[in-house]
């Protein structure tokens, strides 16, 4: 194993998937471990410039579910890295219901593509941070999460 894919594996580990769901809710787990990982300063320089960036995936999520940067951070610490807690939490403090869980969703797996917000995140992205993807199936934002993370095989029927 490379260190290469070694570190990979190593972030792959400790970030889940913005396909896991937590709560129901796409992205809510990977968003607590980075920012569990933040707190206790074993995020990687790559992530963290992009942690709660205005144009990411973050920010998105906290601005669809009203939530603020410094009550996620409260949230995360608070958990106390139960995911259970941290569930709860969210549940509550954003009156999660079916509708509001099922628009979210539908647009979190779409986000990137035409129609859908980041588009522009998402061409940026592509030509900076993924110059060697070339594969036309890498049209999400979370797809070409999982694609930077070795997660989406190319030409994989699941793409």
């Amino acid at each position: 194993m490379t260190p290469e894919s070694q570190n990979l594996s190593h972030i792959m580990n400790k970030i889940r998937s913005p396909f896991e769901k937590l709560s129901g809710c796409y992205y809510l787990a990977r968003f607590t471990d980075k920012i569990r990982l933040e707190l206790v300063g074993e995020l990687s320089e790559d992530y963290r410039p992009y942690l709660f960036h205005p144009h990411g995936v973050d920010t998105r999520f906290m601005n669809c579910f009203g939530l603020t940067k410094e009550e996620m951070i409260e949230a995360v610490k608070a958990s106390a890295n139960d995911d259970l807690k941290m569930a709860a939490w969210f549940e509550q403090r954003t009156g999660l219901d079916e509708e509001k869980l099922n628009n979210w969703n539908q647009v979190a797996v779409n986000l990137g593509k035409q129609g859908y917000p980041m588009v522009k995140t998402l061409l940026w992205a592509k030509q900076n941070l993924l110059p060697h993807c070339t594969d036309p199936n890498i049209d999400t934002v979370f797809k070409a999460i999982e694609w930077d993370e070795g997660r989406h095989t190319l030409g994989s029927p699941d793409a």
